[in-house]
């Protein structure tokens, strides 16, 4: 049994910090949620269907589900409606999509990729009851978790006692769209926000999480989810997911990695052959 607070080298430049690990070897179930306007591969563009056929080639054990905004909408509606208001509130599209994606792995557990999300590796080698990665772009002070991949086991309070509440503070208070608020309101920033929080409050408890139930979290190292290190990539590490980054709601500049990080562990955006999944 490994102890409390373990950092577990996953390669050379990231750690995996697990804590409260018990004998027994949790992990989600092999479920993955996706969403998009259509749940019709077919009309999908050709680098988005292929992203969408990689899951299914590379992890054929996970039972892949589609959803459009209808049903995410009755989802909500059906399961949530303690949060419909919420949900139906938002303005942006993307806000709607973040919510709904805590909620449907809170639900029925499982993982939740972006639909821009390219599979590389099978994710049955990975254990956990909260399964998180390192944002490359920090937030606000060197650390940051990202949320266009995750997993987690059913009914995880990480989502229900600290996301969801945190996510509806910061809705009443935002007063504005943007990009900036998108982030702050229901993205990275408030995925963070909230990791951060319910860590805090499991080690104040004696390292155990609300209810009396011991939890079982990993953080994925940077370049386990595309944002890949030179060294790890010359040593043939490889990630277990690639973010291809083809949404079209956000109109960023490419991220400045020169100025954000050292040479030596300088994360950058792979070349990526998606044509092997293209019909």
């Amino acid at each position: 049994m490994i102890e409390d607070g373990a950092l577990l080298p996953i390669c050379e430049h990231g750690l995996c910090h697990r804590r409260n690990i018990s004998d027994v070897r949790v992990a989600p179930p092999a479920l993955l949620h996706q969403a998009w306007r259509s749940t019709d591969v077919e009309k999908m563009e050709a680098r988005l269907a292929a992203c969408v056929r990689s899951w299914r080639v590379v992890n054929p054990s996970l039972r892949q589900t589609l959803y459009d905004d209808a049903l995410a909408a009755a989802f909500v509606r059906r399961h949530y409606p303690q949060w419909a208001s919420l949900y139906f509130e938002l303005a942006l599209p993307i806000e709607r999509s973040d919510v709904f994606r805590y909620l449907v792995v809170h639900h029925y557990g499982g993982w939740w990729a972006d639909i821009d999300t390219f599979s590389k590796r099978p994710l049955a080698g990975l254990s956990g009851d909260l399964i998180v990665g390192r944002e490359p772009q920090n937030n606000v002070d060197g650390f940051g978790v990202l949320q266009y991949f995750f997993g987690a086991t059913p009914r995880h309070p990480f989502f229900s006692d600290y996301l969801m509440p945190m996510i509806a503070r910061r809705a009443r208070r935002r007063g504005k769209d943007g990009l900036g608020y998108v982030l702050w309101t229901t993205g990275p920033q408030v995925f963070t926000a909230a990791y951060k929080s319910y860590v805090r409050s499991t080690l104040a408890a004696g390292g155990r999480a609300p209810r009396r139930v011991q939890w079982d979290e990993h953080i994925l190292p940077t370049c386990a989810l595309g944002a890949w290190c030179f060294d790890c990539e010359q040593k043939g590490f490889r990630p277990y997911v690639e973010h291809l980054f083809l949404g079209s709601w956000r109109g960023l500049q490419a991220t400045n990695w020169s100025a954000a990080c050292p040479p030596a562990s300088r994360p950058r955006t792979p070349v990526l052959d998606v044509s092997t999944f293209m019909p």
